[in-house]
């Protein structure tokens, strides 16, 4: 091997490895749930479905409507102060809740007639019959939790945490049901608590007197601290609540007769002998069954219990889990909050944090609104809880090994990659009944004391603050309970609770007895069906168990002797009693089974969480900058910042004090961090916008655009709209605006409304605070309060819509795939809607809008209205033809392909389906509609007359204003259908709909129509096209809808299809194994690539001359990758290259197309224009498709320059039974880009480093004279001149066909679509990029190989497509002589062979003594081995 070789292959393997070091943190992966079994149900009659519903709707009737209200009026009741009657405080019932259970017992019952009548077995009951239809049923018409559509992705939590999961919208919200880990097993298989019936159980009472006793085993590190933090977290993820009878009363069920005996009574049986009960005769202790949730769709099934919170880590443990929770009084508050005063004391703690953060940020942000202040804290304290509970909490609960093992180890730097939209991060109902619960061995029975300094006074019962927190009230009281949570131990992790819990919870005083935690919580267990303790050992991973003696592996033989004395049978042992018996694995606080279930289940939080602290998910991540401040915080701080008078604090709280590993540090020094809130700072308006003005605007806005809601609907009604055959109805097909455009222009022009009063307000003076009455800083001028209105916050004052139908906005982006989505989405991985389709384009320039808003550019920098379009073009853009000397026609069909590849911009639309608004009267804009724009056809026009023949009216040109799509406050933006990069979209379309309408889903094929005649296929077609005029009415689909607007247009587009499948196919014949989508999505990943080659290799330069190409940076690697990606940089299709700059190949036009026999001799006769717009019935003759190909190729285009033919500026889409029906394409240029705001001419000359003309002599160096002259007589002022007519005018650079404003334009803009593009086919990035053969292979491809390989007929061709075919320079050739594509280079391999050495896929084989070479599927790869 030579020096040589050896560095480049090291450099080689030095790129390579660098390219991968970007994903340093890949979320750690767990075995998923065992996979729900396949099970027969036998068949039901829809009657006897509804039967047995109706049946059980009348049964739960009976018990709300008559048992309640009986036991109600006989006075059984829980009364107030017993600690029963406490007990059902925190497990209180909210209206909600109650009405979701009566679904959910209907549901119940129902399932249980079924289950008795049809014999169901267990699977049946838990995996059959919730997939069964109940919809046309009483639950499908009453169910309080139907089946949602996808929604938008907000910056904040909902309050209830609805649409955190875009996708599954309920997933985790509050008042939804526990999710399950295994099925449940009740008695009967429905609803039976476990353990009733055949095989009864001991009573909860005797399993805690024979397993849970007292013992009192200080921990030697733990602080009491944790347990409360334990039960904070507890409280933030699940809420169940008890059920209740009549009009919520509380259910008593404990010495009542029979007939007062609730069927949700499940009281816990105390022994004869019992200890503290047995004496004062107490047989039973309460217990009411917890309230059921009905499943999504109210369907069949078991049980299930209610979780009245989010199950997101989200601090509603503070906030509350509704909107209606959160807006009384902003109350900070969970009704468990009282249940001790060590709970109270951390609910105080984070109401202080929320307030001292809001404080901090209204000074850092004066100009941010109160709820943009509340929305803003509470993110910081929900991400401080989530980042405490995994940075601190959950170490010393689960061990560093647990944590390693379920990836729950936050992140030292950098975002979080590892949400899951798959990933349902609800709470297991394993986990709220059992698994959180194993604080209650750590609850000490008492908290020592200590003052100020950390000095012990006392000892201190916790039954003394049972829902009687007053010790908080007290002078320095709260510091008084942190200092005892800060420094009194908690208890070791065992089976032992400690006596004031299991014999006096909730007693309210030294005298009686109240209720036992361990045997609520075991009765709990039971309520809710959960399996037995061995069957979780087994879900696991821990061996099966047969005896009591098995046990053993992960219990003392103390323990196993107590479970032995009060369970008959090992498989009888409860979940909360087995697991919390097992012992600790090392460094943790939980065995191997409690460890498990809760550490599946932070898994689970963390990785189904939107909103999770680390993550990088717009439009609610946080900045890097404020991550890195959020990982600073600790509880430490929180106590520090919002206690009263403590200044020192051990940094670890959790863990007790040490003067190595965790020496007390003083609040104010820098051991305990402190979060700098800077990262938050926004950039100060000058002035405040008001919340009540940003209200009253809003509003006013929607008022306005109701009005002509109802306009549009007035003119439907009276059927004053466009015959859609009609040439408005054609222009309009040719900007027919998507459904889900006008989605999004509804809410365009509430903004644009809303804009507007703001403008208003300003230009009056009137910018003043509704809610203080004082004036605010006004900004200095127009232009910085447009800088500042698209920053304002509408969250709550409007809803933006976000996610559409057909539409790509799963997060997060998966950087791995290699293919491209079809809107564009997540191309930037950072900014996932950069370049995505449905979206608003962007400028160069601020815009120049009549009114500073959104009206149409209209005065002259004089004061007088700007010249009539038509006025212009009949003046500057006169039918003169002047053929060029060396381009084809096809360069202008080309170029128009590529046109409709990176723009569609939709025009206004009727109220109604598919209605098209009627602009042809010139007082339109007031008479029609406000979006009308007509243009004055001037008195002495060459063409048109003065007067409309048909109206008798003044003739005008109709147009329709384009749609506007900007989602913020600020300047009328118009809107993109299409994505902005090169990618093809034109055969393979820009939402999912369009992809799927267009796909066989056949061996990775699309769409097509087969022709009677022998030769290829054409585009598929489409029988609901209103603006089609073909005799059949019948048009063609393609990606783009534009596909039939002209033959040659359709032609190109078949050639494109066609390869698409000719792609296919031949990577099926070589890749046998490959599915539907591999084949389709690798034949499109080619055909954009070849796209994006073709543009860059032989349209551009043609456009530009090599000296642009090379100016703009638009050359393209002669080999190796191209490494100029920039993440940072947006391929957004800029306002005016849209509107203006890229129209210039309107100049290129020719009246006729020519046809070409196989010889390149003329067919007569050739197809008209005028008359085949939206007619493709002429591509259905034989050989039409290669006639017309022929003569693009053949004929030459217009000479680029200010001519126009009058076939599209005097006939455009004409109607021939209907004179001067035509309309005028290069007027309606000049209008559309007013329409949209562009800015004079003269601006993109200086932005484009021309200089500004201070006068129209000023322009005759890029302007002919004669030009310039005829723009001094159009235009008051050089300042006025249009964009459009401006660039067209110039004089073509040296080698190029357009001018130098142009050429800046259209340059920076391809510049962007190569920078911008991750998957631009030359991109060197390893996940994405096409092997270096695949690349090589793919630079010999030309559009004539193209049009060689899908042509029915075509044997010859020159090889510069683009260029007319001439003797010695670029003479036709036969299609064998041009290189084409070689698809072998996609063949999968099982085998590489170098020289005479085979190798496997997967493996690496040493050739020669320093270089090792790697087999993969694509081919192989050598590098250099340094050992």
């Amino acid at each position: 091997m030579t020096l040589f070789c050896s560095i480049a292959l090291l450099g080689l393997a030095l790129r390579c490895f660098a390219s991968y070091t970007q994903h340093l943190h890949p979320p750690v992966e767990i075995d998923p749930l065992p996979p729900m079994p396949q099970v027969k149900m036998p068949h039901m009659q829809p009657a006897d479905m509804t039967a047995f519903i109706s049946q059980a709707e009348s049964a739960i009737f009976e018990r709300f409507e008559k048992l309640e209200p009986t036991i109600y009026n006989k006075g059984v009741m829980q009364v107030p102060g017993t600690p029963a009657w406490f007990m059902a405080a925190s497990h209180s019932t909210s209206s909600s809740a109650r009405n979701l259970s009566r679904m959910a017992l209907i549901s119940e019952e129902a399932t249980k007639y079924i289950a008795h009548a049809f014999k169901l077995s267990r699977d049946q009951v838990n995996y059959g019959l919730p997939m069964m239809d109940v919809r046309e049923t009483l639950l499908g018409d009453h169910c309080p939790l139907e089946v949602d559509f996808p929604c938008q992705p907000r910056k904040y939590r909902a309050f209830s945490g609805y649409c955190n999961n875009v996708q599954s919208p309920h997933w985790g919200n509050a008042n939804t049901r526990y999710l399950r880990f295994l099925p449940a097993e009740y008695s009967d298989g429905v609803s039976l608590p476990r353990g009733i019936g055949h095989s009864v159980l001991p009573s909860p009472r005797e399993v805690s007197l024979a397993v849970h006793k007292d013992e009192d085993l200080p921990h030697p590190h733990l602080m009491a601290i944790t347990v409360v933090w334990g039960e904070f977290v507890s409280h933030d993820m699940a809420h169940t609540p008890q059920m209740t009878g009549f009009q919520g009363r509380r259910l008593k069920c404990c010495s009542v007769n029979f007939n007062d005996f609730h069927p949700e009574c499940f009281p816990i049986r105390l022994p004869d002998d019992d200890p503290v009960h047995g004496k004062r005769g107490e047989k039973c202790q309460e217990y009411a069954r917890s309230g059921t949730a009905p499943r999504i769709g109210c369907t069949l099934g078991p049980r299930e219990q209610l979780n009245q919170v989010t199950s997101f880590l989200d601090a509603s443990v503070v906030y509350g889990g509704s909107r209606d929770e959160a807006s009384l009084l902003r109350t900070f508050r969970d009704v468990r909050v009282n249940e001790h005063v060590g709970l109270a004391t951390l609910h105080t703690l984070f109401l202080r944090e929320h307030n001292r953060l809001a404080s901090a940020l209204q000074r850092l942000n004066p100009h941010w609104g109160d709820e943009t202040l509340f929305q803003e804290a509470r993110r910081i304290v929900a991400a401080e809880l989530q980042h405490i509970t995994y940075a601190e909490f959950l170490p010393v609960v689960l061990g560093q090994n647990r944590m390693d093992q379920y990836g729950l180890q936050p992140q030292a730097s950098g975002h979080f990659t590892g949400y899951d939209i798959n990933v349902n991060p609800g709470v297991a109902n394993s986990v709220a009944a059992a698994a959180l619960w194993f604080v209650a061995s750590l609850i000490p029975k008492s908290l020592t004391v200590f003052d100020t300094v950390g000095r012990i006074v006392t000892d201190k019962s916790i039954m003394s603050s049972f829902y009687a927190p007053f010790q908080l009230y007290e002078p320095g009281g709260m510091d008084r309970v942190l200092q005892r949570l800060l420094h009194a131990p908690a208890q070791k992790e065992d089976e032992f609770i400690n006596e004031v819990m299991t014999n006096h919870m909730f007693q309210g005083s030294n005298e009686g007895s109240g209720l036992d935690i361990a045997a609520q919580i075991i009765q709990h267990g039971r309520d809710h069906g959960l399996p037995a303790y061995v069957s979780w050992r087994q879900f696991c991973g821990l061996p099966s168990v047969t005896s009591f003696q098995d046990l053993t592996d992960v219990m003392s033989v103390h323990v196993v002797s107590s479970l032995r004395k009060v369970y008959r049978n090992v498989s009888d042992i409860d979940l909360f009693t087995g697991a919390l018996g097992e012992t600790p694995t090392e460094g943790s606080v939980v065995g191997p089974t409690f460890g498990c279930l809760l550490g599946r289940q932070f898994h689970y939080l963390r990785r189904g969480d939107r909103y999770w602290y680390e993550n990088d998910l717009p439009p609610s991540s946080l900045s890097k900058e404020q991550l890195n401040e959020i990982r600073k915080t600790s509880l430490a701080r929180i106590i520090c910042d919002n206690a009263d008078d403590i200044r020192e604090v051990q940094p670890r709280v959790f863990v007790d004090k040490d003067p190595f590993l965790n020496a007390m540090a003083v609040c104010s020094g820098a051991v305990i961090s402190h979060m700098d809130l800077s990262p938050w700072s926004t950039s100060n308006p000058h002035f405040i916008v008001s919340g009540t003005l940003l209200a009253d605007s809003v509003a006013r806005a929607k008022k306005d655009v109701h009005k002509i809601l109802q306009k549009e609907m007035d003119l439907w009604e009276q059927r004053r709209t466009a015959d859609p055959l009609s040439p408005v109805g054609t222009a309009f097909s040719f900007n027919r605006p998507k459904r889900q455009a006008a989605e999004i222009a509804n809410t365009s022009l509430v903004l644009q409304f809303a804009s507007a009063i703001f403008v208003n307000s300003f230009l009056q003076g009137q910018l003043q605070d509704q809610e203080t009455g004082r004036s605010v800083v006004a900004p200095r001028d127009l232009r910085e309060l447009m800088a500042v209105l698209p920053n304002v916050d509408l969250g709550d004052t409007l809803e933006i819509p976000r996610v559409f139908r057909c539409d790509e906005q799963t997060l997060p982006c998966d950087h791995t795939s290699r293919y491209q989505s079809i809107t564009g989405w997540c191309n930037n991985l950072r900014h996932p809607e950069w370049g995505k389709s449905l979206r608003a384009f962007v400028r160069l320039l601020p815009p120049a809008y009549n009114d500073g808003i959104g009206s149409p550019r209209a005065m002259s920098v004089t004061g007088q209205p700007l010249p009539s379009p038509r006025l212009i073009s009949v003046s500057v853009h006169p039918d003169t033809t002047r053929p060029h000397v060396r381009y084809s026609l096809m360069f202008m069909q080309y170029a128009q392909l590529l046109d409709h590849d990176l723009t569609h911009t939709p025009v206004n639309k009727g109220f109604v389906g598919e209605s098209i608004l009627d602009c042809q009267p010139c007082d339109a804009m007031t008479s029609v509609h406000p979006e009308c724009f007509p243009i004055p056809v001037p008195d002495d026009d060459p063409y048109f007359p003065k007067v409309n023949i048909t109206t008798g009216k003044r003739m005008c040109i109709p147009v329709t204003r384009s749609m506007p799509g900007q989602l913020t406050l600020g300047y009328r933006e118009q809107l993109n259908q299409v994505t902005a990069y090169i990618d093809s979209s034109f055969v393979y379309g820009s939402d999912v709909c369009e992809m799927n309408a267009l796909r066989s889903f056949t061996e990775g094929k699309l769409n097509i129509t087969k022709t009677m005649a022998t030769g290829k296929p054409l585009l598929p077609q489409i029988t609901t096209h209103p603006e089609c005029k073909s005799s059949s009415k019948v048009c063609f689909r393609a990606g783009d809808a534009r596909a039939s607007e002209q033959p040659a247009l359709a032609a190109i587009q078949t050639l494109f299809l066609r390869e698409h499948n000719r792609l296919a196919e031949g990577l099926s014949v070589l890749n046998p194994q490959w599915n539907d989508e591999k084949l389709y999505q690798t034949a499109r990943r080619i055909l954009s690539a070849v796209t994006q080659h073709i543009t860059y290799r032989e349209f551009l330069p043609r456009l530009f001359g090599w000296d642009g190409v090379h100016q703009h940076s638009l050359t393209l690697q002669t080999e190796g990758y191209y490494q100029g990606y920039d993440p940072g940089c947006d391929a957004t299709i800029v306002n005016e290259f849209a509107a203006a700059a890229f129209r210039f190949g309107h100049s290129l036009l020719r009246p006729v197309l020519l046809r070409m026999d196989e010889d390149y001799k003329e067919l007569k006769p050739g197809v008209r224009l005028r008359d085949t717009f939206f007619n493709p019935d002429v591509l259905y003759q034989t050989g039409m498709v290669d006639d017309l190909i022929r003569g693009l190729a053949a004929t030459p285009m217009e000479t680029l320059d200010q001519f126009i033919t009058s076939e599209v500026t005097n006939h455009l889409f004409e109607d021939r039974r209907m004179p001067y029906s035509g309309m005028d394409l290069a007027a309606i240029n000049i209008q559309r880009a007013r329409d949209h705001g562009i800015p004079g001419y003269n601006e993109y000359r200086a932005w484009c480093n021309l200089t500004r003309a201070r006068d129209f002599n000023d322009l005759k160096r890029e302007i002919s004279f004669p030009l310039v002259e005829r723009l001094r007589r159009l235009y008051a002022h050089v300042d006025d001149i249009d964009l459009f007519p401006g660039g067209l005018a110039e004089t073509p650079l040296m080698g190029g066909i357009i001018g130098p404003t142009f050429a800046c334009i259209i340059g920076h803009q391809f510049r962007l679509l190569r920078r911008c593009d991750r998957f631009w086919y030359e991109n060197d990035d390893p996940l994405v990029r096409f092997t270096e053969a695949q690349l090589a292979d793919i630079r010999k491809v030309t559009l004539s190989r193209l049009v060689c390989d899908n042509c029915d007929n075509v044997s010859k061709i020159q090889r510069s497509l683009l260029d007319l075919s001439e003797p010695f320079l670029n003479p036709r050739v036969p299609c064998n002589t041009i290189p084409s594509l070689d698809l072998e280079l996609w063949k999968e391999r099982l085998s590489c062979t170098v020289g005479h050495t085979t190798i496997d896929v997967g493996s690496a084989e040493r050739i020669s003594p320093c270089v090792m070479c790697t087999c993969t599927t694509e081919g192989v790869s050598a590098y250099l081995d340094s050992s």
